[in-house]
């Protein structure tokens, strides 16, 4: 006789009672989060494979298992979700204890935006590299969410219709982002105008939303103006974290890991924009708590951030790189034991990408990370350069004094060593699919695209960052395109100048010397 064998697809009893097909998620499946049902899991003894056993080898009458009864009870008319009943969470982290829900997904049109957003656009804001329990937990927590919060809400269906539009065109989606955005702010600001710090709930869907505000500036056509004043925003509500006692960071917790990476991550990309000519500030207490916790309390082992949902890099190389433009903000190039420790720090990680490390052979995006090093690396090289006591600088002036080549010892010009390798890393065909999936390459893209000087280059830059724009749907990548452009225009004048004067030259000594 066969041995009984577990089985291992056999969904939630209420979903097998509804006739559905369940997706599998625990603590609580899709279904049951739509409806607001109890999710019920069979007990161990209901798993065993039942068809090629004897019937007394059962042992225990159906009634005393549970079986069907337990899905009766389920369809009971008390059966809508108490908040927190299938996640497993404290009730402080909830916004309110009542179980009716304070907002509603009734049109056909929210189902289908949330549906979107669980079934594909939180796969692309957060890095395939994600610990599956974390993001079936996020995923879980932050839809418990919006059925709870009216701002949480608008907010995640504003970004996912952002991102419907830039994949698909269609104008249906940019008035639908429009329109969420719009009551997403407005819910915000009642909330911020009405909040009781005293109480543990009043983080968790603050943070949220404002996280899907700014993520709609970054993935969306129309509102990055304002991407910088949410993330200012998310800064401050973490400094209230970090300072008060009601609502702590827990970095054992998923919801909280992926939320401070994702305040990190998005202050560095709009810091970084002009990283010596600052326009957007990060708050030097969030930057500090921030960074000591992720490096010290999360990423001990630096290998271990190729499992990180956001950041997909160590923090010290986010330090390394922030580190160098705060040295040329701050006065303090000239200051020869802060440029020593910086440029002893900088050698590490060079070296390291000569080596058998395992932060690039275990991730799948350890090319994003190589780029990460040699775009700082590179920054670093250009200001270096720069004469003592110089001021703020763009990255197009900075670039246009730093170039991009050196002269090889043959008299040759030749790639800085950081654009060559970067530009070989662009055009590795094998690991190429797998970071033009994901977010991590917009800024290294960036600093490389001001960098480039031939049009060959320029090409490959631009191929790189319209794969990525039309696989995801990221805006950011159109914007850095648009910026490239326009540097490009300017660099490709130049370099036709410089063409045009030597043969000037050589055309007008040939008329002297026939005059002679």
């Amino acid at each position: 006789m066969t041995k009984a064998k577990l089985r291992t697809k056999i969904g939630c009893l209420t979903c097998r009672k509804r006739k559905l097909k369940c997706d599998e998620s625990r603590p609580c499946c899709l279904n049951c989060t739509f409806s607001r049902r109890l999710c019920v899991w069979p007990t161990p003894a209901e798993l065993y494979d039942r068809r090629n056993r004897r019937r007394s080898e059962d042992g225990v009458p159906k009634s005393a298992t549970g079986g069907d009864n337990d899905v009766n009870d389920v369809q009971n008319s008390s059966n809508l979700l108490q908040p927190g009943d299938c996640y497993n969470l404290d009730s402080t982290w909830l916004i309110v204890s009542s179980p009716q829900p304070r907002t509603s997904i009734s049109s056909e049109c929210d189902n289908s935006l949330l549906c979107y957003y669980t079934d594909s656009f939180l796969s692309v804001i957060l890095l395939p590299t994600t610990k599956p329990s974390d993001y079936d937990s996020f995923r879980s927590y932050t839809l418990m969410l919006a059925l709870e919060c009216q701002s949480v809400k608008h907010a995640v269906m504003s970004s996912s219709a952002a991102n419907k539009y830039m994949l698909t065109g269609e104008d249906h989606f940019r008035r639908l982002s429009l329109e969420h955005y719009a009551q997403a702010v407005k819910e915000v600001n009642h909330a911020l105008a009405n909040i009781d710090y005293s109480r543990e709930s009043w983080a968790d869907p603050l943070l949220i939303s404002v996280a899907y505000l700014y993520i709609h500036a970054f993935w969306g056509p129309d509102a990055d103006k304002d991407a910088a004043k949410h993330v200012l925003g998310m800064q401050q509500l973490f400094k209230l974290r970090y300072t008060g006692n009601t609502s702590p960071v827990c970095v054992d917790r998923p919801f909280d890991r992926i939320m401070v990476e994702s305040a990190l991550y998005h202050s560095f990309l709009l810091a970084m924009r002009n990283p010596f000519a600052l326009d957007f500030h990060i708050d030097s207490f969030f930057l500090s708590k921030t960074l000591d916790l992720l490096e010290f309390e999360v990423y001990v082992d630096p290998a271990e951030s190729a499992k990180s949902p956001v950041i997909g890099a160590p923090p010290s190389i986010y330090r390394l790189t922030l580190e160098i433009s705060r040295m040329f903000n701050s006065g303090s190039l000239d200051d020869a034991e802060e440029f020593t420790r910086i440029r002893s720090t900088m050698d590490y990680w060079e070296q390291l990408l000569d080596s058998e490390a395992s932060i690039f052979r275990d991730s799948e995006f350890g090319d994003a990370v190589e780029l990460y090093i040699l775009a700082a690396s590179l920054l670093l090289d250009w200001i270096s350069e720069l004469p003592h006591g110089a001021g703020p600088i763009t990255l197009t002036a900075l670039s246009m004094l730093g170039r991009s080549t050196t002269v090889a010892l043959d008299g040759k010009p030749r790639h800085r060593w950081q654009v060559a390798r970067a530009l070989s890393v662009l055009r590795r065909p094998d690991t190429k699919h797998y970071w033009t999936w994901c977010f991590l390459s917009s800024w290294p893209l960036l600093v490389f695209g001001y960098a480039v000087e031939d049009v060959e280059s320029m090409d490959l830059v631009k191929e790189v960052l319209n794969e990525s724009r039309h696989c995801i749907g990221y805006a950011e990548m159109e914007r850095i395109e648009r910026e490239l452009e326009g540097v490009w225009k300017i660099r490709l004048q130049e370099n036709c100048h410089r063409e045009f004067l030597p043969d000037a030259m050589s055309l007008q000594g040939q008329k002297i010397y026939a005059l002679t």
